[in-house]
């Protein structure tokens, strides 16, 4: 019919993976910095606001822990964040979380540095 050709999906296409981009861009800037022990971090940070618990999981009654691979930038700023581990209902309000946070410098050789480290983010009863 006239109309047919106008009703037909077009085919498929090759679909580029640019979900996988920005946790690959944090696999790749994790790699290029000094690694710094979570316990080490954790002294070095200033403001660290509480994740907002999802509603689905909050709903669901999901509580855990996430794991939450980080780099800080040279100025105490997380410029970088990738839930690694935890429920997938936690991991995005994780990763908010952890872009949130403030840390002192972590200094190398006396100079300012970005680092990586991994920061654990709580919720329900584990908080």
């Amino acid at each position: 019919s006239a109309y047919g050709e106008a009703f037909v999906p077009p085919p498929p296409t090759r679909r580029t993976p640019a979900a996988a981009a920005p946790a690959e861009a944090v696999n790749s800037a994790v790699r290029s910095y000094p690694s710094v022990p979570p316990k080490v971090m954790a002294a070095n940070l200033i403001s660290a606001p509480p994740p907002s618990y999802p509603f689905l999981a909050r709903l669901a009654h999901i509580e855990g822990r996430v794991t939450v691979q980080a780099v800080i930038s040279r100025d105490g700023v997380v410029s970088a964040a990738r839930a690694v581990d935890g429920h997938h209902l936690l991991r995005g309000a994780a990763e908010d979380a952890v872009r949130r946070q403030r840390y002192r410098p972590y200094r190398v050789d006396g100079q300012p540095a970005n680092v990586s480290t991994i920061v654990t983010v709580a919720f329900g009863a584990h908080s």
